[in-house]
């Protein structure tokens, strides 16, 4: 004769015997996590920040560090850097992002020559995206960077990473000094 506690403990052994979820009607009704499933992604996993990344940042790594973890951790896009939102080109050039720095650069020497409201709110606006997506961008362009030295030798990645790595404060500088020069060239 059983008991009503015999019939919960046997209930509970079948409810994790492996053999029984073929058993249940809906698996995820009884919230069984998967734990054998690969793509499953732990907080801490999703936050590591590699050393070639730390390498890749040089100056001001454990600023970077923490905002990268804290993105990740939160699954984010955005933080507030304010050299990013006071610069806005200038950093990317002084980040070794060159690309992204020029066409900021580029567009802002542009927009000078009007005088506009527009113009200047529109330019508030570019800042203050740049300043809430900048360190996201950045995340990104790194990790561009080390997913480059993927089939790389050790000896080619060493070099990559030393060429790619750190700041570039002279050139920040230079475009400052030629942006200066080129308005006042223009101003003439």
């Amino acid at each position: 004769m059983s008991t009503e506690f015999d019939e919960k403990e046997k209930n509970k052994e079948n409810f994790f015997d492996s053999d029984t979820y073929e058993n249940l009607e809906d698996k995820e009704k009884h919230d069984i996590p998967n734990y054998n499933d690969e793509s499953r992604n732990t907080d801490y996993q999703r936050a590591k920040i590699g050393d070639d990344i730390i390498q890749l940042i040089g100056s001001n790594s454990e600023y970077y560090v923490n905002k990268f973890q804290t993105m990740k951790t939160e699954i984010k896009k955005t933080s507030w850097n304010w050299p990013a939102f006071l610069c806005i080109g200038y950093w990317f050039i002084y980040r070794k992002m060159y690309a992204y720095g020029a066409i900021l650069v580029f567009m802002t020497f542009l927009l000078t020559f009007t005088d506009s409201i527009l113009i200047s709110i529109s330019e508030l606006v570019v800042a203050i995206c740049i300043g809430v997506y900048g360190n996201y961008i950045y995340m990104v362009n790194l990790e561009d960077k080390v997913q480059k030295t993927a089939n790389m030798s050790q000896v080619e990645k060493g070099q990559y990473l030393a060429k790619n790595s750190d700041v570039n404060l002279m050139a920040a500088l230079l475009t400052v000094v030629g942006m200066v020069i080129l308005r006042f060239m223009i101003a003439i």
